[in-house]
């Protein structure tokens, strides 16, 4: 093998020792966060159908004021990306009152939930 084969070779080697850790390290990253998903359905005359266009937010225990947002979309589903943790859950009326509330746990890579409303 020639010098410059070495050297490339070496080259490769060293680039991949410091590739590894990074890759690792946004791999454990992209572990910690939970998804928080759901489906938002409307109850009416004891049938369900999806509810969209509803306003749902998560918030942590801790800091309340610090509130995400997102509106359901025409099939009713939803999906937050959260640290690990403790939130409070909430889905608004058009006029901006509280309709539900929920504590959600989230401690594992997904919380899939369920809320009906009237």
């Amino acid at each position: 093998m020639s010098i410059i084969g070495r050297s490339s070779l070496l080259m490769s080697l060293i680039i991949l020792v410091f590739a590894i850790p990074s890759i690792n390290a946004q791999t454990q990253k992209l572990n910690q966060d939970t998804k928080v998903r759901g489906k938002v359905v409307r109850i009416v005359k004891s049938k369900s159908y999806p509810a969209a266009y509803v306003l749902v937010t998560v918030a942590p225990h801790e800091a309340k004021d610090r509130r995400n947002s997102v509106y359901t979309g025409s099939d009713g589903f939803f999906y937050f990306l959260v640290k690990k943790g403790n939130y409070i859950l909430e889905v608004w009326n058009s006029q901006n009152k509280l309709i539900a509330s929920y504590n959600v746990v989230a401690n594992n890579p997904n919380v899939d939930l369920e809320i009906k409303i009237p």
